[in-house]
């Protein structure tokens, strides 16, 4: 038997956010002892497939929905919401996220430390401003006084960060692709 566990991501930060429940044991089935999931509907989230031999998968399963390039070819990740997915075998190592307990919200928060990044300037800021009757928009910005700067980013030390989850009471409110109602 193998268990199954799904979580989901904001397609644009690929941050596990949503981390359901570890399912029952799964007896193989259809072609080639294959096992089929059927992923949640959440618009502008993409899904990933966790599977193993005990109640706390470690593996991504192997599919041929997942990506067909890069190091996670062939893996049970950045699947389409609402798709129907066939696990044909166990994949890479990659523990899930812990899930809570069913109908709690978690609320990730990042601490950013001194030193813990650095930033160089790739091209010096242009400020802009309207001394009269005008309409022109030189940095499309639909203001009035504008300005533009490009810096670069790396992380300097990983240690000055941390990412923290906590859970509410409340329910969120909101769903811009970071935090959506309901698991």
């Amino acid at each position: 038997n193998y268990y199954i566990q799904v979580t989901g991501s904001p397609a644009q930060t690929s941050v596990e956010q949503q981390i359901y429940q570890v399912s029952g044991a799964l007896a193989v089935t259809g072609p080639n002892g294959s096992i089929s999931v059927t992923l949640p509907t959440l618009p502008g989230y993409v899904f990933n497939v966790y599977v193993g031999l005990t109640t706390s998968p470690a593996n991504l399963g192997l599919s041929a929905s997942g990506p067909a390039v890069g190091p996670l070819a062939g893996q049970a990740t950045q699947l389409a919401s609402g798709a129907t997915v066939v696990i044909t075998a166990v994949g890479a190592a990659q523990t899930p996220p812990a899930a809570p307990a069913t109908g709690i919200y978690v609320f990730p928060t990042i601490f950013i430390g001194n030193h813990s990044y650095g930033q160089v300037l790739l091209e010096n800021p242009e400020f802009h401003y309207l001394t009269g009757a005008d309409k022109s928009d030189p940095n499309n910005q639909i203001r009035i006084v504008s300005w533009k700067l490009f810096y670069g980013s790396i992380i300097l030390n990983q240690a000055n960060l941390a990412r923290v989850e906590s859970s509410s009471a409340f329910v969120p409110g909101y769903t811009a692709g970071t935090v959506a109602a309901g698991n």
